[in-house]
């Protein structure tokens, strides 16, 4: 498989932030999968966080609560500093810990939004 672009990254996170917020955590998984395969270094890294992060919301609407906690800490753990496609998923990782504390009534955090200052940067 080839080795995932950051462009081909970027168009991901945007297909996966849409899903996301439609509730549709198992095919944000299945989305970013490929990318995640491709990858390497803290791109990987942070993709796979991203992808614990929605199988453990998945987890959660199936009422495997045991199976969310787990994953969602991993994800928050994977995801604290990090920073992909000029999306900050610090502030997500801090959100999704915050919600372990409150399974299974927990709701998941906003995805990470892109950054105007990063597509000023990209742009350039």
């Amino acid at each position: 498989m080839p080795r995932s672009s950051a462009r081909g990254v970027d168009g991901a996170l945007e297909a996966a932030a849409r899903l996301y917020g439609a509730g549709l955590h198992f095919e944000v998984h299945e989305l970013l999968e490929p990318h995640w395969m491709a990858a390497s270094g803290p791109t990987r890294e942070a993709l796979q966080g991203v992808i614990q992060a929605a199988v453990g919301w998945q987890h959660l609407a199936n009422d495997n609560v045991a199976g969310a906690r787990s994953l969602l800490t991993e994800a928050a753990a994977r995801l604290r500093g990090r920073r992909l496609g000029g999306r900050d998923f610090d502030a997500f990782a801090r959100a999704t810990s915050e919600a372990v504390t409150r399974l299974p009534a927990a709701t998941p955090p906003p995805f990470p939004e892109r950054s105007q200052a990063s597509e000023r940067e990209e742009s350039v």
